[in-house]
Parts: C-alpha cells; sequence; structure tokens
C-alpha cells in the first residue's frame, strides 16, 4: 500500500480513502485492486524534530465498521496491519443515504484512544469510494450520535443537514465537538449557534522535578510539549479528553517513562515527574510517617533547633507549616499512606524528636532523613523508589471556582486583600495592590470593578480582608467565597456585602439613532454616511435605512453590524451635485425613533484623516516661533534678553500663536495631519525654583493659574481662532494640551497682583533669586491666613491648613512635585476662589489697555474666552464664572471643554492622567464632544476651513508615565474613555536617548489595529508613539533619516517632537535632563532630513494604512471611515512585494520621488528600497491629492 506523507503536530490520520461495494463484492479497504487507500497512523512518540509524526508500524490491526438506519446490526470488519497495510472486505451493505463509515486503528487488542474517524456516504449499487479524516469526522461524530438517538438518519433532508452543519463549530477539532448535545438539540428543535458545542479542553498540571532537558507530552489529539528547563518547574499541559499517555521524552526522543491518564473536559489531572537516584535523599532531612490521615507534627532536635518554630510554626495551632504533605514517588515506590516533611533547610545533623497532632509521648526518630511507620523510626527506605523517571497522575479535579471580589465605585480602584495564611491574594507583586478591572457578567456592569483572587494563595473557608487605594483602612468581609461590596452605594446602602449580583438590569427606554453627516452638509464622492443605532438596554426589534432623492436604496438591519452601517457613498451610484435624502428607522420593546439628513454629494476629497492614522507633531510653542514681540514680557516677565542676570534655561522666548500660525506650511509639507499644541490659557505669572540654578517660568503650559483666559504671552482670542482656522484648512487637526490634576505654584508676581498670601516683595517682576533662586521662599510667609484666598476648597496643599486638603500618598491623592493638587474626587459644590474673583473684578469684560510689559495695545476683554458664561453644551447651561455651579473638577472641565465649544478644538493630549480620578476624565471627554458637536451646528462660530463638515468625534490621549501597553485595554480606555495612551516603549526615561523602530515593530506594532473601540466613538483604542519628547530625552542615534523612517512609518498613533525632523541638539538645561530637550527650534538645519520625513509624512497623511491598515510590516490594507487604500513599503531592495495588494498591470506610484510603474509578476521595481530612501507604494496618485515632487 502507497504511503501517504505524514500529518506533523497533529494526533491524526491522513485522509483515507474506503471503497465501499454492494452484494456480494462488500467493502473493501485497500483491496489490493490498484486502489490508493491510504491509511495511516501516527504513532504516539515524538520525532527528533520534536513534531508529532504517526507511525503506521504501531497500528496492528484495523477495524471498519458500517452503520445506518435500515441495519440493524452494524457491518464490520477488520484486517491485520502490518507496516500499515491491511485488506479489508466488509460484505452485503444496503444500499441508502447517509451511511456512517468508522475507522478504528489498534494495538495488538487495545483501540488506540482517539484512533477513530468518520464520515458520511451514500452507498449506491456497485463500486463506492468515501474519503475519511478529521473533517468529515466531525459530521459523521453528529450522525453516529442521531442514529444512536432513533433518529432516521437516511431521511433528513437537505434543509436539516444545513441545519446540522451550521452547528458545527468550524475552527474545532472533532474530537471537541459535543456531538451528544448537538443530536439532543436536534431532536427537541432547539438547535443553538456553533459556539455552543464546543467541549472544555481537560488540564494536565505537571509538576517536574530533576528532569531537565527531558520534554513531557499528552498523547492526545493536540500532542502538547514541554520541554522542562528548570530543575524544578510546574506547568499545565491543555489535552482533549479521553484516556491517553503522559511520557517523558529523553534529549534524543526515545521514551523514558510513560503512564496512562485520564484526560477529563473541563477538569485537571496533576501529574508529578520526577528522576529518582541516590541523590534524592542524600543530605536531606525530611521526615516520613504512615498514617491514616494527614497529621501534624512538632518537631525539635535533641540539643539543637527547634525546627517547627524555625518554619514559622506556633505550638498547638495547626498551619501549613506544621501539615505533612503526601509523599510522592520521587522518594518510595509505594508511598501510599506515608507523609512528608522537609527540614533540610534548618536541621543541624542531631537526633530529632516529634510529636503528632498536638498530643502524645514525644517520639525518638533519627538524625537526617528517617521513615516512622507508627511503631518504629529508620533510616532505610521500606520502599525505595527504582532508579529513573518516575510518573504519579491522579484522578481529574475540577477547578476551584474563581474568587472575585466586585466593588462598586466610579472609578477602577487599587486593592490590596488578604487571608488569615497568605499576606498577599491577589496578583499584585507589591502594596497597595492590583488595579480593578470593569466588572462583566453582572446584571449591570456600570460603576462595578472586579478582580480575581490568586487560587493558589487562597485556603478553603479563609476569609478576606482587603484596603482599597491604599488609604491603609482594613475593611473586613466575613467573606471566604467569591462576594460584592457596594462601596459607592450603587445597588442600597454604601458599604453594604452582598453574597449574590445585587444589581439590576438598566432600565429600558426608546432606541436612539443618529446619522453622519448631519442634515444640510455634502458628503465627498469618496466618502460614506453612518448611521447608528443605541438599543437603550432593550433589544432591537427593527430597523431600516432609506435613501431617496436623487437616488433609491432601501437597507435593512441585517445590514447593520454592532448596531452601526457605513454606506460607502460610491456604492450609490450617485453623481457629484446630486442631492439625497438618509432617513432610518429604529424600535424596540420601549417605542420607535427616526433622524433624516439632507445631504449634497460633492466632489472626492483628499481628506484621508482618521485617528487611528494620527501623525501628530508636538510643540512646545514658546520655544517654536516668535510672531510677535511684543508680547513676550506680558505680566512682567523676564529673560535673559532683559535680564542678563536672568539664565535662560525656563523663561519664556518669545514663541506664540502667531508665530506657529505663520509655521503651519512648515508643518504642511511635514506632512502631519495633527499639530499638538502646549496650553495656551493662562499661566502663573511669576517663577518658582527646584532648587536649581535658574528661574522656572510656566513657559511649558503646566502651571495653570485661569483656564478661562488666553495667556498673554500666547496671543489673543482671535489670535488664536485664526490659528484654528489656518489648521483646518491644510487638514491638520488641533491637539490641545491640557491639565486637570493640579494648578501652578504659588508665585511673588502673583501674590503681589492678586492679593493671596503674603509677601514681603511689593515690586512687580522682582527676580532677585540668589545663586540657586530660592529667595523667593525667603521672601514669603507660608503662615498666613491669607493662603485661605488661593486654591482654598479646591485643592490639597499646606498640610492641611488654610481650607485646603492634606495630601495622601497615593497617585490620586499626593501632591506631585509639590504642586496644589485638585481634589477632583470631590462632588460637593464649591465658590470660585477668592483670589480668581479678585482678578476677574479686575479684568473680565474690561476695555482697559493691558499695562504688564505687553506692549501690545490689546486689552483685557481681548484674552477672555467667551464661552464660558454663556454654557450651552454638555446639558448645562448659565455663567459657569459664579459659585456653586459644581465641585471643582466639574468647573475644570466645564471650563476646559469651553475651548472646544469656542475654537472646535480636535482633541487633547491630558497631562498626569493617573493622577486623576479616571471617571473625571470620561466626563471631560462627554463633555467636549458635546461641545465640538454643538460648535459644529453653531452658524455664528463663523469658519471656512470646512472643519464643520468633519464627521470626525472628539479625540484624547493621556499621558501615565512609563505607559508601554500596545493592547488597547484597560480602565483608561473604558472609563477614561481615552482614545491613545502615549507610548513610552521606545524612550522611557529622563535623559533617555530612545531608540528607533524596526521593521520588526512595524509588523508587531500592526496587532494595534485590531484593538477594540471601548466607548463606540469610531476611534480604535490606541497609543501615540515617540522616540522624543520633553518628559524624557531627545533621540539623535547619528542618522536622523533612519529615526524618521523607523517612526513615521510605524503603525499606531505617531508623535514627532519638534526638531525630530531637523535634529535639534540638545539645548543647556541648567543641570535638569528635562530642561534639554526644551530648546528653540532650529529652522533651515538639514533641510535634507526634513524633507525626507516629509516625504514620509506626505505618503502617510494621503494613505491611512500606513498606520491603520491591516496585514504586514511592509503590505498594509485599510477600510474604513477614511475610505479604502493599500500601501506596500520597500526597506530591501529595487523590488517592491505587492501581490495581495495590487493585480498586474495596476499603475502604483512611488511616493518617495513621485515615479510610476506597472506592477508585473506580484512586484514593482522603483530606485530606492533603503531605510534612507524607502520605497513607499500606493495606486493613488499622489498629483490627485495636490502632492509634486
Amino acid at each position: 500500500m502507497k504511503k501517504s506523507n505524514v500529518a506533523k503536530m497533529f494526533f491524526v490520520f491522513s485522509a483515507v480513502s474506503v471503497f465501499l461495494f454492494t452484494g456480494c463484492k462488500g467493502i473493501s479497504l485497500d483491496s489490493g485492486g490498484g486502489s490508493d487507500c491510504s491509511v495511516e497512523y501516527g504513532s504516539l512518540s515524538i520525532a527528533k524534530d520534536v513534531n508529532r509524526s504517526m507511525d503506521a508500524s504501531e497500528i496492528s490491526k484495523v477495524k471498519v465498521t458500517v452503520s445506518g438506519t435500515g441495519i440493524t446490526v452494524p457491518l464490520t470488519a477488520e484486517g491485520t496491519a502490518s507496516g500499515g497495510k491491511t485488506d479489508i472486505t466488509v460484505e452485503k451493505i444496503p444500499v441508502g443515504k447517509n451511511r456512517i463509515v468508522a475507522l478504528q486503528a489498534y494495538n495488538g487488542a487495545n483501540e488506540i484512544e482517539g484512533a477513530v474517524m468518520y464520515a458520511v456516504t451514500d452507498i449506491k449499487s456497485g463500486l463506492n469510494s468515501v474519503t475519511i479524516n478529521w473533517t468529515t469526522s466531525k459530521i459523521g461524530k453528529i450522525y453516529n450520535a442521531l442514529l444512536a438517538k432513533g433518529v432516521d438518519i437516511s431521511a433528513l433532508m437537505d434543509t436539516d443537514k444545513a441545519d446540522l452543519e451550521a452547528a458545527i463549530p468550524t475552527d474545532t477539532h472533532s474530537v471537541l465537538i459535543d456531538a451528544e448535545s448537538i443530536a439532543n438539540d436536534y431532536k427537541t428543535q432547539s438547535l443553538k449557534s456553533a459556539e455552543n458545542y464546543i467541549l472544555e479542553h481537560g488540564t494536565v498540571s505537571v509538576s517536574a522535578k530533576k528532569v531537565s532537558g527531558y520534554t513531557v507530552q499528552v498523547t492526545d489529539i493536540a500532542s502538547k510539549l514541554k520541554k522542562v528547563s528548570a530543575p524544578s518547574e510546574d506547568f499545565d499541559l491543555a489535552a482533549c479528553p479521553g484516556n491517553w499517555k503522559v511520557r517523558v521524552l529523553d534529549g534524543t526522543g526515545k521514551v523514558a517513562a510513560e503512564k496512562q491518564i485520564p484526560v477529563t473536559s473541563g477538569k485537571t489531572t496533576k501529574v508529578s515527574v520526577g528522576y529518582v537516584d541516590a541523590s534524592n535523599l542524600g543530605g536531606k532531612t525530611i521526615v516520613f510517617v504512615k498514617s491514616a490521615s494527614v497529621p501534624h507534627i512538632w518537631t525539635w532536635e535533641e540539643g539543637g533547633v527547634k525546627l517547627s518554630e524555625a518554619v514559622g510554626g506556633i505550638w498547638g495551632k495547626s498551619s501549613a507549616v506544621t501539615k505533612m504533605v503526601p509523599a510522592t514517588a520521587e522518594y518510595m515506590k509505594n508511598p501510599s499512606g506515608w507523609y512528608m516533611i522537609d527540614y533540610t533547610a534548618y536541621a543541624t545533623g542531631k537526633v530529632i524528636k516529634f510529636k503528632l497532632n498536638w498530643s502524645g509521648s514525644e517520639i525518638t526518630g533519627k538524625s537526617g532523613t528517617f521513615w516512622y511507620d507508627g511503631t518504629s523510626a529508620v533510616s532505610e527506605n521500606p520502599s525505595p523508589a527504582p532508579v529513573g523517571i518516575t510518573i504519579a497522575v491522579g484522578e481529574p479535579e475540577i477547578p476551584p471556582a474563581p474568587f472575585k471580589i466586585y466593588v462598586s465605585a466610579d472609578s477602577a480602584p487599587d486593592i490590596w486583600a488578604w487571608s488569615s495564611s497568605s499576606s498577599n491574594v491577589t496578583s499584585a507583586a507589591k502594596y497597595p495592590g492590583v488595579k480593578m478591572l470593569p466588572a462583566a457578567g453582572l446584571k449591570n456592569n456600570s460603576d462595578w470593578y472586579e478582580t480575581t483572587l490568586v487560587p493558589e494563595k487562597l485556603k478553603v473557608g479563609e476569609e478576606i480582608k482587603f484596603i482599597l487605594n491604599g488609604n491603609d483602612t482594613t475593611i473586613e468581609s466575613h467573606k471566604s467565597v467569591t462576594f460584592w461590596y457596594d462601596a459607592k452605594g450603587v445597588s442600597g446602602a454604601a458599604g453594604t456585602f452582598y453574597d449574590a449580583d445585587p444589581t439590576t438590569l438598566p432600565v429600558p427606554t426608546a432606541p436612539t439613532v443618529s446619522i453622519t453627516p448631519a442634515t444640510g452638509k455634502s458628503v465627498p464622492l469618496n466618502g460614506s454616511v453612518t448611521v447608528k443605532l443605541s438599543n437603550r438596554n432593550s433589544v432591537i426589534t427593527a430597523a431600516s435605512v432609506t435613501i431617496s432623492g436623487d437616488v433609491s436604496k432601501t437597507y435593512a438591519y441585517a445590514d447593520f453590524t454592532d448596531d452601526a452601517l457605513t454606506i460607502p457613498v460610491k456604492s450609490l451610484g450617485a453623481a457629484q451635485g446630486s442631492n439625497i435624502t438618509v432617513t432610518a428607522n429604529v424600535t424596540n420593546s420601549e417605542g420607535t425613533a427616526s433622524d433624516t439628513s439632507v445631504l449634497t454629494i460633492a466632489a472626492e476629497s483628499t481628506d484621508f484623516f482618521t485617528w487611528d492614522n494620527l501623525l501628530c507633531y508636538f510643540v512646545l510653542t514658546d520655544r517654536f516661533a516668535n510672531g510677535d514681540n511684543k508680547n513676550d514680557y506680558s505680566y512682567y516677565r523676564t529673560n535673559h534678553s532683559k535680564n542678563s542676570a536672568v539664565p535662560d534655561v525656563a523663561t519664556f522666548h518669545g514663541g506664540d500663536i502667531k508665530g506657529l500660525t505663520e509655521k503651519l506650511d512648515y508643518l504642511n509639507k511635514l506632512g502631519v495631519n495633527a499639530v499638538w499644541i502646549t496650553a495656551p490659557y493662562e499661566q502663573m505669572h511669576g517663577w518658582c525654583t527646584g532648587g536649581k540654578p535658574f528661574p522656572h517660568f510656566a513657559f511649558h503650559g503646566y502651571y495653570t493659574q485661569d483656564w478661562t483666559f488666553m495667556d498673554q504671552n500666547m496671543g489673543t482670542v482671535e489670535e488664536f481662532r485664526t490659528f484654528f482656522t489656518e489648521a483646518h484648512k491644510r487638514g491638520i487637526r488641533v491637539v490641545m494640551d491640557v491639565v486637570m490634576n493640579h494648578t501652578g505654584y504659588n508665585t511673588i508676581e502673583d501674590m503681589i497682583t492678586y492679593g493671596f498670601g503674603k509677601t514681603s516683595v511689593t515690586q512687580h517682576g522682582w527676580v532677585d533669586g540668589g545663586a540657586t533662586w530660592g529667595n523667593n521662599h525667603t521672601q514669603t510667609d507660608y503662615t498666613s491666613a491669607d493662603w485661605s484666598k488661593w486654591w482654598s476648597g479646591w485643592a490639597r496643599g499646606f498640610e492641611g491648613k488654610f481650607g485646603f486638603a492634606a495630601p495622601g500618598d497615593d497617585a490620586l491623592l499626593m501632591s506631585l512635585a509639590g504642586l496644589p493638587d485638585i481634589i477632583t474626587e470631590k462632588a460637593d459644590k464649591v465658590a470660585i476662589p477668592a483670589f480668581l474673583k479678585t482678578k476677574w473684578a479686575a479684568e473680565l469684560h474690561k476695555q482697559d489697555v493691558v499695562d504688564n510689559g505687553n506692549t501690545t495695545g490689546n486689552k483685557f476683554v481681548d484674552y477672555q474666552l467667551p464661552s464660558i458664561e454663556n454654557v450651552d453644551w454638555y446639558g448645562q447651561t448659565g455663567d459657569w464664572r459664579v459659585d456653586n455651579r459644581g465641585a471643582p473638577a466639574d468647573y475644570i472641565v466645564m471650563w476646559l471643554s469651553a475651548w472646544v465649544r469656542e475654537f472646535g478644538i480636535d482633541g487633547f493630549r491630558c497631562d498626569t492622567a493617573k493622577h486623576v480620578h479616571m471617571y473625571r476624565w470620561g466626563q471631560l471627554k462627554d463633555a467636549c464632544q458635546s461641545a465640538l458637536t454643538t460648535w459644529r451646528a453653531d452658524s455664528s462660530k463663523l469658519d471656512d476651513s470646512g472643519a464643520k463638515d468633519w464627521d470626525e468625534n472628539f479625540w484624547m490621549t493621556g499621558e501615565c508615565f512609563g505607559w508601554t501597553s500596545i493592547a488597547g485595554t484597560g480602565d483608561y480606555y473604558s472609563t477614561g474613555k481615552f482614545d491613545s495612551m502615549i507610548n513610552f516603549s521606545f524612550n522611557g526615561s529622563s535623559g533617555g536617548i530612545g531608540n528607533t523602530p524596526t521593521e520588526s515593530d512595524w509588523g508587531s506594532y500592526m496587532n494595534i489595529n485590531e484593538n477594540t473601540d471601548s466607548d463606540g466613538n469610531g476611534n480604535r483604542n490606541n497609543v501615540l508613539t515617540y522616540v522624543s519628547s520633553h518628559d524624557t530625552g531627545l533621540h539623535r542615534p547619528g542618522d536622523q533619516k533612519l529615526v524618521g523612517t523607523g517612526l513615521v512609518l510605524l503603525p499606531g498613533g505617531v508623535q514627532i517632537y519638534y526638531g525630530d525632523e531637523s535634529a535639534r541638539p540638545v539645548c543647556n538645561g541648567g543641570g535638569d535632563k528635562d530642561m534639554e530637550t526644551r530648546g528653540d527650534m532650529n529652522f533651515g538645519a538639514n533641510g535634507d532630513c526634513v524633507a525626507h520625513w516629509g516625504k514620509l509624512g506626505t505618503f502617510r497623511k494621503f494613505n491611512p494604512a500606513v498606520g491603520a491598515g491591516k496585514g504586514s510590516a511592509t503590505k498594509r490594507i485599510y477600510n474604513g471611515a477614511a475610505g479604502e487604500n493599500k500601501v506596500a513599503i520597500g526597506v530591501s531592495g529595487t523590488s517592491v512585494d505587492v501581490s495581495g495588494l495590487f493585480a498586474d498591470g495596476t499603475t502604483v506610484y512611488n511616493w518617495y520621488d513621485g515615479a510610476s510603474a506597472a506592477v508585473s509578476g506580484g512586484k514593482v521595481i522603483f530606485a530606492g528600497g533603503t531605510n534612507s530612501q524607502p520605497i513607499l507604494v500606493s495606486d493613488r496618485n499622489p498629483a490627485d491629492c495636490g502632492v509634486t515632487f
């Protein structure tokens, strides 16, 4: 018989062809008539290449069984197999439909477990054939189960067969398909979806000792392997249900030991593997005791160490350190009834005495290892283990149910939990514990969080105590199984414990529906219309979309995916200038909702923006470009140019919004599609010191004084509005840096101006700092009651005096770097701080010309933010500069979102995200989304940039210092509603030199584009990756072109720090590593390198597949809100593989130099193909996007 190729890594037969005859000819399996009936069965051994292969020589017999409706006694035939060859004939098979053919292999008289396959075939007169393999076994097993339950399988109709096949899991091996349940549900006409019919694997939990270098294998279908690499190692192997063997193989693949083991679905079978030799007991002190039950032992050395005390035991108190454990085959051939305890680490070689179970006379043992059988102690092993590999197998056990703790809270708390026998039963490595995850599976998950305790640390019946958020207050649960702690009072009184889910299902309401773009807008030919539904806690029973006007089309609820429907305009066949009306309806049990949008079809757009393809340019506005030197010294600020005694390390250098506006064409040529600017709102006026030899002004925007005014050094409200309009005209989104965690420091300048605190200085612009610039503190009285006029009631500081809250120790309660910490968890309404009232009384609506070093001639009113006093978004109204509108964080949320309402800001970068209660970030996100929607609909906010027609939602990225995960999971994305987290993976420490992303990183970062969208706003959970930043270091490895290629072509969001493209050098930081990264922009330097970065950025900007596509490192495909796009990247030669992207004959373009070529043989050839001159392939013509070379 011809031998088929071996199927590697699976416990399978290769495909088996069985020839079937009727009448006297019967059924023949390789009857020698020239037919090729390949039968091959893999051995239960491991080949030297550690792949699983089936050795047909182990098959001594093969049995074929034919059964079906009308066959009262299954027809069987068997034949002896030699070298995998056999002749089998089955006679007199009745003609009929849906006959079941089963093939079972034997080794001697024993069935080879799992070595059985099925197929279903119709029997006709004459020669018949059927192929049997694991795929045919899926339906074969089900028909076999149906037949056993009395179903007439010969009468099954095509519709019946289709229903059965739909219930078969497609990506599951046949041995894990629950054929019994499928058959039962078919009989009761209650078939479910396929995922309901997958059997669980069993688990083989292996404890391996002294077998390093050996391989452990379970001989089931999947044949999982594990090479032991340590002297002691514990691991789990998944295995299919059945009776298998566990085998231990030496380095040559030879079986050193094997033992039969039972594997049960959903249960764990424990296996101990060890190596016994003379050294097993040599030099050890182990006490063995024979007992009918597990004993506790109290031991001491005669004239030596008190052994039980040494291991932490207490006389009379049973514990883990006094409880003996069952002896193992590592030490005894027959360990049954014997228990042991190891004192090797403590014993000194003296004779050991002991008592058992806290009673009776003391017993004298031996020195070193000995055995006590209840009568006497001996040093000789009564049942020596044989030398070599030993395997001990336990019975399958049901794993203990997971012990979970649920806690209600506004945001995910940290939890530290312990029991009487374990000081830490969480997965955390250290206090204050593990961050709890959003709850899942409750009737209502809202405001609930969960954590699963570590099973190995738990003991049955032990009650759990815990601490939340590191506040050192112990909470006693009096629970020893899963419980709910309602800390917030969501389901009842705050602080109540529950033994079962206390939540109630959300109250269902009528559904909602929205259409984007909204009525009155235009949609480009290459754009799309999106309809989104919300079920509002009730099942949607019907939904429809109708398009009328110049085109006509309808859609049903079946066309929606996850309650969203995206309709490409091109699919409608509508011409430019056409008018369409989109009407959407949705119904649930509580009512019906509808929406209508009247749209005009516009020309194709070249704005291919999606936040998932973000290329964001981060600029410290003050260090970038000075557009108006008349505002350089506002608020009596100074620098080295004005006062030579003042070092320029951390002064304002003159950059402003007007200068940034003038440089927008520079940014446009770089191809960036977003710019991240430092906060433009008013900062502390004066300077502070950190013990460094320079004054520290708030040039970077992180020391807020007033969230409702522009900082005069940055420019006016109207200059800021112009900046937005011009940026948006270029398709550049604007991301503003914001701070909610803290305010700025107190400065003498602000104390003089606004009358809080107490200082002996009366002169504006005072800079007498001394050698370490610390004299500001000697001139300040920190005991004055006038500090209550500052951030009293709003912030933590002053050790809890003057109306401030006392700072705590954890991230949420601490005073970061001594800054006043906003009490973001505070819920009570508060008054406006006194100093702000003083400020606003002097400045708000004032037509007085500013006279504080600012020589622009502007008035105070030119800097105030108008939207604050006429709020009309986020369900709020009125003036938010008055007392008692909300808690401190509520004010800041409205103040920050007012900037969005006024200018149409596209996104925020949120500083110090981990120091703010997470739900507050979610609140800010919702407020900003509402503000952006309101701005887009407000005709009074004039805008000719086209940004009001944009339909992407508000975007936020968060800074959690040290964040490196790209998985897009966790509380930041869910509760905080962040779309992105800043990724520190390539430069993660202050003064860091960083690393350049490689092609390998391109491949691994493709996983980002598989992440979910936690808040459902259309932006995938993402990261913002950088190589240089203001808080770490500048990445300048020597060839900045290579840096640009590695970074700009990286999937996911990417941030360029100003001057990365021009190799801006490290500046004088006055001994401060962060300040070294914050020098002035070096315009005009390294023009060739800047042009290189611009080519990369432009390619990315107009080809969203670069950052947002799926595929591989060098071939990426995008299909989403920004249209359809395919790209290939060549850095390994002039020939670029484009197979699977572009068909032969397709004209494609190299966006690096503008050349075009036709695809041939799945490849295209262009100049370059290196990291310094990459080939950037797309079928999108650069000229169509206005790009020239």
